[in-house]
């Protein structure tokens, strides 16, 4: 389903350049739950930041379904994204306008989904996440982890084939944490989305 190959990042500064992706491989088969662990700063953001298409690889593929999605353009980009890719940010990246409900629903709305379709969607996540009386809340009125869990409920939305998260249980709790595990888990094993 995703396959990398001899993928290379580098960031140039006034002093330095830095080598944060040196030829890296991966294949991730359809419904497979993938962790890709390491230490602050080794590239793990980064590198999920080219696979969702939102950083460019300096030399490399990448590779979906067999075809090669990295050298798309802005707006083929866009499209993939919306059509096939789920986010969960570890800076959550809610819109502060909107509430709980409105920010898993808009980008169903984006992707061309019935108002009723994209609400009775959000109203069926939010409760598996915990956020039942949560609703109508703003991101302002919301600790880190019911904004994370609202980031997560809006990744799951979308019927898509990959969700990329970005240290999803980082502003969880231990029980939580585990939960949300237990249904990205889940997830992968039902609906055959990589996760």
């Amino acid at each position: 389903m995703l396959e990398v190959n001899d993928l290379h990042k580098v960031y140039n500064n006034a002093s330095k350049t830095i080598h944060v992706l040196q030829g890296l491989d991966l294949n991730i088969e359809k419904g497979k739950f993938v962790a890709i662990v390491g230490p602050s700063g080794s590239g793990k953001t980064t590198f999920l930041s080219m696979l969702g298409l939102i950083d460019y690889v300096d030399s490399g593929k990448i590779y979906f379904n067999g075809d090669r999605i990295d050298n798309l353009s802005e707006t083929e980009r866009d499209t993939f994204r919306m059509k096939n890719l789920g986010f969960i940010f570890q800076s959550f990246n809610l819109i502060p306008e909107l509430s709980a409900q409105g920010n898993v629903m808009l980008p169903l709305l984006l992707g061309g989904v019935s108002w009723g379709t994209a609400r009775r969607k959000a109203r069926e996540l939010l409760p598996l996440l915990g956020l039942a009386t949560k609703f109508r809340s703003y991101p302002s009125e919301l600790s880190g982890g019911q904004q994370q869990r609202v980031a997560i409920a809006r990744a799951l939305a979308k019927d898509v084939f990959v969700i990329l998260a970005d240290e999803p249980t980082g502003n969880l709790d231990s029980q939580n944490a585990a939960q949300l595990a237990d249904l990205l888990t889940q997830l992968a094993k039902d609906k055959k989305v990589s996760v």
